[in-house]
């Protein structure tokens, strides 16, 4: 329970969720009642009633509709978290109450069928995450894991990514960006950015309409469309400058929205085209076939991020303890405290699994000719080289402190050099 928190978050955010928007439907219904009655008031206090008595008994009968409507929504909403809070109480049961005893007896016909259970319901969430939603459902519905499974969730999610993913089309993407735009921007400010983007590309290249475009081709039919471009022109004018400028302000960063407004400019100037070299020219990644799958990747991390669903999924962390594992003996404690297995929790993980830890280091520092090993440790730049520490040492020492990466000539603060672990 204590790694797998995600089997709660997810309800519990929908549920929070769900009493936060009731709350506002409900406060706009009840100030539409307040205003009734201030309106019935101030027109009788003035005496513009006009009918007497069964004028303000029509009145009345207005608000009383109105009131009644707001007992039905309050009604509704108390249904519907009375719904999300029962969902919590039964995933907790499994996660708590129904988990069996420490330590566990795999004999136990109880408690292999409620491993087996949660074993395939991290599988599930492993799949769904990997946008195999077809092959996840089948094994919902094989295993009867609905009741501990958010498929709510994929179910709307599924059609958005397939869109951007098979047909580049961020239409429903840019759709649930309006709706939730209070979730996503905090989590990721350029993306309803980036969305709009490509869709001012897609419009250029024709890829609105009815007819399907090659998304590798530089231009349609050998050239470029002139309506598409000056409808994707105006697009780039009235939506996508202002969402470009709002996501600078927003992400603390306006030279990267200035740079991709100037590029996306220099691809619409050229017809939707990627800039000279095809896919490889200057504004290439604009243009790429790929793209539409970068940002189905990149949507489906901020729409389950603002469901509260945990990344990177369980099984992933469980498989790369047990990787972890394999290189070091459980019964001997790390001699390095930094070294993630020296985490109680991994290295119970870890237990029972064969050792693959050397004894002896076999790399050897390119710079100082010395091996590579728990008292000398290696440690990589930025750009991907490999120094020993002592290496790193004497070549600060000899540039006044700071380490100049003798393949590159970059100078690199020692802060930006990772210890690296080598299986």
């Amino acid at each position: 329970m204590e790694y797998d928190d995600g089997l709660l978050r997810a309800p519990l955010e929908a549920l929070a969720r769900t009493a936060r928007l009731d709350g506002r439907r409900v406060g706009k219904e009840w100030a539409t009642v307040h205003k009734a009655l201030g309106t019935l008031r101030a027109r009788e206090e003035k005496g513009e009633g006009g009918g007497g008595a069964e004028a303000v008994c029509k009145g009345l009968e207005k608000v009383e509709a109105k009131l009644l409507g707001v007992v039905k929504k309050v009604e509704d909403a108390a249904a519907a978290q009375q719904r999300g809070f029962d969902e919590v109480k039964r995933r907790a049961a499994f996660a708590v109450t129904d988990a069996p005893p420490r330590p566990m007896d795999l004999n136990d016909e109880a408690t292999a069928r409620h491993c087996r259970v949660n074993t395939l319901r991290l599988v599930v969430h492993y799949m769904l995450r990997a946008n195999l939603f077809a092959s996840a459902r089948a094994l919902v519905d094989e295993a009867s894991l609905a009741r501990l499974v958010d498929l709510h969730l994929y179910d709307q999610l599924a059609p958005i990514v397939e869109a951007l993913r098979d047909r580049g089309d961020p239409t429903a993407a840019l759709a649930w960006c309006g709706e939730h735009r209070s979730q996503a921007a905090p989590l990721a400010p350029f993306l309803e950015a980036r969305l709009l983007v490509h869709e001012c590309v897609r419009m250029a290249r024709g890829g609105g309409g009815a007819r399907h475009v090659d998304p590798s081709s530089d231009n349609i039919n050998g050239r470029a469309n002139m309506p598409d471009v000056l409808s994707a022109m105006a697009f780039c004018r009235s939506r996508v400058a202002p969402a470009l400028r709002a996501a600078g302000e927003d992400g603390g960063n306006d030279e990267a929205a200035q740079r991709l407004l100037k590029d996306l400019m220099g691809c619409l100037a050229g017809g939707g085209a990627a800039g000279g070299g095809g896919a490889s020219g200057r504004y290439g990644y604009l243009c790429s076939p790929h793209r539409g799958e970068a940002l189905a990747a990149e949507f489906a991390a901020v729409y389950l991020a603002s469901y509260n669903v945990p990344s990177p999924p369980l099984f992933t962390l469980l498989l790369q303890a047990g990787v972890l594992g394999l290189a070091h003996d459980a019964h001997d404690p790390p001699a390095n405290p930094a070294d993630p297995m020296s985490a109680p929790a991994f290295r119970a993980l870890a237990r029972g699994l064969p050792t693959l830890a050397r004894k002896n280091s076999a790399l050897v520092c390119g710079v100082t000719g010395g091996l590579m090993d728990g008292d000398n440790p290696p440690v990589v730049t930025p750009a991907g080289y490999l120094y020993s520490r002592a290496a790193v040492a004497r070549i600060a020492a000899a540039h006044g402190g700071v380490f100049v990466c003798p393949q590159t000539g970059d100078r690199v603060p020692e802060g930006n050099m990772r210890r690296v672990y080598v299986l």
